[in-house]
């Protein structure tokens, strides 16, 4: 009986971390990729078959083109893509190398040439094509850049700072701080008041009244993937706030499981001291800071019930 009863206790909590795996996807960014299918001749290709691979995950989406040949693949994660567009009595068109950024409505333009499908079209490193889905002026802050920026208080809040348009309050706000959640989105961007920012953290609102949009939460710098600062002209669904937006996105699992720890040590043992505080003869301050913090992410296996290789991640972050 104690055995039987174990198992459901299993089951129940298996089925759960399922479905808050899942759940994640729903809040995620709604990015997207679309296109029209032509042929050589530039006449639309209706029924063609348009695969699009996570080259990460190893997750296919699939879709079809309708009778103009247009075709849009929706919700996408932020990553990068492959794109397969095949159909009857044409070769196989492929392009590689598709950067899916959070929020961002993408293009690809198929045309397919008459042939049989063993013969591929391989398109690479196309230059981006100008933006006509949305009027929305935002900048784009990608991991590469997240992790490299040195920040004393790794706060990720930080390095909206560093974007175009932005003005921090004062030193000791506007995502210098460590902790404190209150005052973190004290910024003034283009021109709007300070605090009037609405954050959205994986497409789910982050804000709490405290006098202005306060912080909910301030997620790890590590945990981050990118962020997107929209400063005017943006869509309705981003109605929470008179201000602008700052979006970011929490990196995901993979087929590989990935994961790290650290700790961040500032001391004033390795700082000299001031020249004014020499010159007044003032001992160097005292000072000590240490952040520790871990991470790991992979697919989501559980023995006997779930392989969620290709299918289910999961990734955490302290």
């Amino acid at each position: 009986m104690r055995s039987r009863f174990c198992r459901m206790i299993c089951i129940h909590a298996g089925v759960f971390l399922l479905a808050a795996c899942f759940g994640t996807n729903l809040f995620a960014q709604s990015a997207s990729l679309s296109g029209r299918v032509l042929d050589s001749g530039g006449a639309a290709v209706p029924g063609a078959t348009i695969e699009l691979l996570n080259t990460e995950t190893k997750v296919v989406l699939k879709t079809v083109s309708d009778g103009s040949g247009v075709f849009i693949l929706s919700p996408l994660t932020s990553g990068t893509y492959q794109a397969t567009v095949t159909a009857a009595g044409f070769s196989t068109w492929v392009q590689s190398g598709i950067v899916v950024e959070g929020g961002q409505k993408g293009e690809v333009s198929p045309v397919l040439k008459v042939g049989t499908l063993a013969e591929t079209i391989s398109v690479t490193a196309l230059a981006p094509e100008l933006k006509t889905e949305d009027s929305d002026l935002s900048t784009v802050t990608e991991s590469t850049l997240v992790a490299n920026i040195p920040l004393d208080v790794r706060n990720p809040f930080q390095e909206v700072n560093f974007t175009p348009g932005v003005t921090q309050t004062s030193s000791l706000t506007a995502g210098m701080n460590a902790t404190t959640q209150s005052t973190t989105n004290t910024f003034y961007i283009n021109g709007s008041k300070t605090g009037e920012a609405e954050i959205i953290i994986d497409g789910a609102a982050n804000t709490i009244n405290y006098d202005t949009h306060a912080a909910g939460a301030i997620p790890g710098l590590d945990a981050v993937k990118e962020f997107r600062i929209y400063t005017t002209a943006y869509s309705p669904e981003f109605g929470h706030s008179s201000g602008p937006v700052e979006s970011f996105t929490i990196k995901s699992g993979t087929n590989n499981v990935h994961g790290g720890g650290w700790e961040y040590n500032r001391s004033s043992i390795f700082d000299a001291n001031g020249f004014n505080a020499n010159t007044a003869g003032q001992a160097r301050p005292s000072f000590t800071r240490n952040q520790f913090g871990a991470q790991i992410g992979g697919p989501l296996y559980i023995p006997k019930l779930w392989d969620g290789r290709n299918q289910t991640f999961i990734f955490g972050s302290y």
